[in-house]
Parts: C-alpha cells; structure tokens; sequence
C-alpha cells in the first residue's frame, strides 16, 4: 500500500500536543503548575489572615479560586503557543513537502525531499488515531504523523493499518474526539 500526503504546521503542532494530553509526565507536571499556584494564593491567604487583615484573606481566597478554575486553561493556550513555536522552529523545513509512505509485509517506508526512512513494523510501539490524524508511534520514541484529511487512499489505509495491528497484536487507541486541552 502506498499512499502520498503533506505535512505542515498542523499537523506537527497536533502531534506535539497529543503527545503532550497523553504523556503521564506532562499531565501531572501541568496539574501540580496550577495546583501550586492555588494553593500558593491560599497560603498568602492565610497569613494575611494572622495579620488581622480580612480584606487580604478574602482578596487572595478569591485569587485561589480563580486561578483554580481557569489558570488550566490559560496554561493550555501557553502550552500550545510554545508547542506552536518549537514547531516552527524545529519542522519549518519539512512544511508543504510531499512524502510517499509504502507499507508492505513487514516494512514501513517513507520518503520525501529530505531523505528516505525504511522502519520495520515490529519497531510500532502502538497505533493512536484522532479525528484528524493517524501517529505511527515507534519504539525509538518518534512517530510518522498521516493526516487524514491529506491521504489519496484513506480507506486502504485504514484497512492496513488495522490489519498491522492485528497481525502484531499492537495497541490501537482511538480517541476521535480528541482536542487540546
């Protein structure tokens, strides 16, 4: 099977923040960041409290609260305004390059302008899929990022990569309604 496509900003960004929804480290690194903060306003809180000063207690129990509820979302957007950029960064080369992924029996290869990679498909770690995107995710720690708006043979695809899941008992995670959080 073979199968032509794109990539471009998009779609690198969406790897990085999926990576990021997923990863175990990220997420509690995110929770304890505005937990912290919260708890930090409470703290001053309280000692404004032992300095007989309500008006302190009160301005920095509502700030506790406040950034409780919406400084995870705030720190979503910082996140991904950095991811964005690290993006840019990193990919700016690879935008808009047309690269050519063949899957046979027990190889996986993609080329493009920059080069050709040949990964046997026993080095898949697992299979995630969203509503936009399909993230080959190799034991080496990369991935091969297929949009799926972008394939010419989306259905082949799928059959495919179904059935490389199967034959190596692969974990497939499907997460359609995937967003950024």
């Amino acid at each position: 099977m073979e199968t032509k496509f794109k990539i471009d900003l998009e779609d690198y960004l969406a790897y990085q923040l999926y990576y990021a929804s997923t990863n175990a480290r990220i997420k509690a690194s995110r929770k304890i960041t505005s937990r912290l903060v919260s708890i930090m306003f409470a703290f001053l809180g309280i000692l404004g409290c032992f300095f007989s000063n309500i008006y302190i207690y009160i301005s920095f129990f509502i700030l506790a609260v406040l950034s409780g509820l919406f400084l995870p979302l705030y720190l979503g957007r910082i996140y991904k305004k950095s991811y964005s950029r690290h993006c840019e960064d990193v990919y700016k080369n690879n935008f808009g390059e047309e690269s050519i992924l063949t899957i046979e029996d027990d190889l996986i290869q993609t080329k493009s302008k920059s080069g050709e990679c040949t990964i046997n498909i026993s080095q898949l770690s697992e299979i995630n899929e969203t509503g936009q995107h399909y993230f080959l995710q190799l034991l080496s720690g990369g991935a091969i990022i297929v949009p799926k708006n972008k394939l010419n043979n989306l259905d082949e695809f799928e059959v495919t990569i179904n059935e490389i899941a199967k034959k190596l008992n692969i974990e497939q995670k499907i997460n359609l309604n995937w967003k950024w959080k």
